[in-house]
């Protein structure tokens, strides 16, 4: 998974959804997996970041945190 997010996205980049979805489409075309599950995958690792709809490679928080993010920090489950 890091091998193609290394290959597909920039560090220090913010990337909308939709860029993350054509740029992960590009290693998922003929495959069994799709690009909406390589994405989740993705940000499960903590590999891709996302907030406010906004992804960005590694850890740091992409943006501000979308209402969910801010419900589970408020949880303390973050």
């Amino acid at each position: 998974m890091r091998h193609v997010a290394e290959r597909s996205f920039t560090p220090g980049v913010d990337y909308p959804e939709s860029a993350v979805n054509d740029r992960l489409r590009a290693w998922c075309d003929g495959g069994e997996v799709d690009h909406v599950t390589v994405r989740r995958y993705l940000v499960d690792l903590r590999i891709l970041s996302r907030a406010g709809g906004v992804y960005r490679l590694g850890p740091e928080p992409a943006g501000e945190p979308g209402p969910a993010e801010r419900h589970v920090r408020a949880m303390g489950l973050d």
